[in-house]
C-alpha cells in the first residue's frame, strides 16, 4: 500500500521524496516498511496537527529525562 501523504517531487537538484504530513523530505518510497515517519503513514488529515503536537511533547520529554532524578 502506498502512503497517501508521500510524494515524489522534482526540483532543480533532481527528484526527492517528500512526506506532506510530516512536512519533511523522506526516503521511504511511500511504503510502510521503509517509512521514515511511521506515525504519519496514511494518518487522517484531521490528526496531523495532533500528531505534530505529540512529537513536540515527546521530543521535550526525551531532552528532559536524563536530568530527572529518581
Amino acid at each position: 500500500m502506498t502512503c497517501k501523504h508521500w510524494r515524489e517531487l522534482d526540483s532543480d537538484n533532481g527528484c526527492f521524496e517528500y512526506c506532506r504530513a510530516k512536512g519533511k523530505a523522506c526516503g521511504c518510497s511511500g511504503v510502510l516498511t521503509q517509512c521514515n515517519y511511521r506515525d504519519y503513514f496514511n494518518i487522517p488529515i484531521g490528526r496531523i496537527k495532533k500528531q505534530k503536537e505529540l512529537d513536540s511533547i515527546n521530543r521535550t520529554t526525551a531532552q528532559v529525562e536524563p536530568y530527572l532524578t529518581k
